[in-house]
């Protein structure tokens, strides 16, 4: 399949969504892709919890609803494999083979944390 989105966001953890959210909500054709089943990234984490009432979305259900009611297309247990100089975007998922010719692309693509196992 081809595909030419304005705005392709590589990554749906929150900077993803938000980045993906701001630009359909500005009118862009946009495409979110993440390698899980389902946006939120770091969301998952365990809270942190403070002294004051904060009202947290800890598990990203509020971020997953406003991007499921918006405008940009989302796919999900999506993996990209090649993205090159011209912003063509190869990648596979469910459906099968997929090929993006956006004009733009955002990589928000998280990280993951180390522990180190010792003190300092």
């Amino acid at each position: 399949m081809r595909h030419k989105p304005e705005l392709f966001v590589l990554g749906a953890g929150p900077a993803g969504i938000g980045a993906a959210l701001s630009a359909a909500e500005a009118g862009v054709d946009t495409v979110i892709v993440d390698r899980a089943a389902e946006g939120g990234g770091q969301v998952y984490r365990a809270p942190v919890f403070s002294s004051s009432n904060m009202d947290i979305d800890t598990n990203g259900q509020q971020l997953r609803e406003a991007l499921a009611a918006s405008s940009a297309q989302s796919v999900f247990e999506c993996r990209v494999w090649s993205v090159d100089r011209d912003f063509r975007v190869d990648a596979i998922d469910p459906v099968g083979a997929r090929t993006w010719y956006p004009k733009a692309i955002v990589a928000a693509i998280g990280t993951t944390e180390r522990v180190v196992p010792f003190p300092g």
